[in-house]
């Protein structure tokens, strides 16, 4: 059972500390049903909607876990600041189920940070996925990973990466995504004091574990809304959280591993190159039409 995965002491410990980095007001965990999702959105809701109602239930509950603990001493979280462009994303792209999953881990600094989309690029966004949208601050900002969204000048290497090699394989947005989708796991960014990134592999255990408590139920409701039939994690830790969720789900779902287009990540022949070998050895090409 989640609830006793969540434990309740950890909970209550957590909350007393309760970092002002998350915006909102907490959510009683205790209900008759899921505490994770104690108001499961209508069965004739649109799939976007319901995306919309399970991105608010996430955070309602990241909200009662308190993440500054060093070395990490900021938490931004893009979904709840950058809301707008995240809502267009989801009411444009995401309408129906869809055949494969793309799952990346977490906001980076110059990406999603900025603009609330996974992978978020800003030239990208705003030219090829044609989003724009008003973007906030976070309640506590490192002077070293400034908020700017769409002004923001810095760019996203992954994300560029990303978005650039659908745009070569896909000519349009909506090719890639009539049949795909792409989400993050987690859509906590975490900063030392310096603005260095710690991703959520690199947590101390008991944060991570209580993250990835709820951010696997998360994927887990994620799945059942848009039924797909592959689910790719992108980087080894997006693979192993995946894995762990199908697995629980026990349904006939393909769990792929895809490299990460991160800059830290070094490939002989380079990210684009290993990329379309990954498509083109587990035939995706023919989800991008």
């Amino acid at each position: 059972m989640l609830r006793k995965k969540l434990k309740l002491s950890s909970v209550n410990e957590q909350s007393e500390n309760k970092s002002s980095s998350h915006q909102g007001t907490s959510v009683e965990l205790e209900s008759n049903h899921s505490i994770y999702f104690p108001v499961p959105p209508p069965a004739d809701a649109s799939v976007s909607n319901k995306m919309l109602e399970v991105h608010r239930n996430l955070n309602r509950l990241l909200e009662n876990l308190n993440f500054v603990k060093d070395p990490i001493c900021f938490v931004y979280n893009p979904t709840i600041y950058a809301s707008e462009p995240l809502e267009k994303y989801l009411k444009l792209y995401c309408r129906k189920e869809k055949k494969v999953l793309f799952v990346g881990m977490n906001p980076g600094p110059w990406g999603m940070c900025q603009t609330g989309i996974p992978f978020g690029e800003i030239s990208m966004v705003k030219n090829w996925l044609l989003i724009n949208g008003h973007v906030g601050q976070p309640n506590q900002v490192c002077k070293y990973r400034i908020v700017e969204g769409f002004n923001c000048t810095q760019k996203e290497v992954s994300g560029d990466r990303f978005w650039n090699l659908m745009k070569e394989l896909c000519t349009t947005p909506q090719r890639f995504f009539n049949n795909c989708f792409l989400y993050n796991y987690c859509p906590l960014a975490f900063m030392k004091e310096d603005g260095g990134n710690i991703t959520p592999a690199e947590m101390q255990p008991q944060l991570k574990n209580s993250l990835e408590v709820v951010c696997d139920e998360t994927l887990k409701e994620v799945i059942l809304i848009l039924k797909p039939e592959i689910v790719v994690g992108i980087g080894r830790y997006s693979e192993k959280r995946v894995s762990n969720v199908v697995k629980l789900l026990k349904q006939d779902i393909k769990v792929l591993y895809m490299p990460h287009p991160s800059p830290r990540a070094i490939y002989k022949n380079g990210w684009s190159y290993e990329a379309n070998k990954f498509i083109t050895k587990n035939n995706l090409m023919k989800y991008f039409q």
